[in-house]
């Protein structure tokens, strides 16, 4: 945090988003709330990021080589994300992404990665909010991992939004979305692929396949918020 950023945090103390208690200095949300978000354990599933007692995998669903999430998809957790993505308050970024390089940093301390990337947004949804919350969070990633930031993917097809969509009609929905950009490598290189919330994996598959396709010699996935199948559906 910058000197002027502190200082206008102690003449204009910052309240949490989610309920209004005073929060500390270094932290955009209070500790209670921070302590009521369920964390995922260390045991657990590299293929969909839950805990093996409440692994997710199945023939039928999209399968990743390696991902991991920080916290599931419920109470406090979820109301960072909607605060953060539709009321648009841009500062959560700083602290959820510090929670993910902490839980990548854990999580991949056997791999050295070449670059730092996102799911991609498309235009329309961009001129709409203004931002894409999974740059955001890759940013801030990046800076703290000290690994280059790179924009890899273009959302090159309209599609309905994830949300409002059964699961088998988020696996089809995405087919053919994405698309490498312009002038960029990615040959021979380990990417870490960031996103804010993992449901069904579909978004993370389709980009890690373009990224494969076009030559990625390994692909790991890290998401701040990854859905508990057995209670949040």
């Amino acid at each position: 945090m910058s000197l002027k950023s502190v200082i206008t945090r102690i003449f204009f103390p910052l309240k949490c988003p989610l309920c209004g208690e005073l929060v500390p200095l270094s932290d955009e949300v209070c500790p209670c709330c921070r302590g009521e978000l369920r964390k995922v354990s260390h045991d657990y599933c590299i293929h969909c990021a839950a805990d093996y007692s409440k692994c997710s995998c199945a023939p039928d669903k999209p399968k990743l080589d390696s991902v991991a999430a920080v916290c599931y998809y419920s109470g406090k957790a979820r109301w960072q994300i909607a605060l953060f993505k539709f009321a648009f308050q841009k500062n959560l970024a700083s602290t959820l992404s510090l929670e993910m390089s902490e839980r990548a940093a854990e999580a991949f301390s056997n791999v050295n990665f070449d670059l730092v990337t996102y799911v991609p947004i498309s235009e329309k949804s961009l001129e709409k909010r203004g931002f894409n919350q999974s740059e955001l969070l890759a940013k801030g990633v990046a800076e703290r991992l000290f690994v280059p930031l790179q924009k890899t993917l273009l959302k090159i097809k309209e599609t309905e939004f994830q949300h409002t969509l059964g699961e088998k009609e988020r696996l089809s929905n995405l087919e053919g979305a994405f698309g490498l950009s312009d002038n960029v490598s990615v040959r021979g290189k380990t990417v870490l692929l960031c996103d804010d919330i993992k449901t069904t994996g579909a978004t993370l598959k389709e980009c890690s396949d373009v990224l494969y396709k076009n030559g990625a010699e390994k692909v790991c996935c890290l998401v701040y918020a990854v859905t508990d199948y057995m209670s949040d559906f």
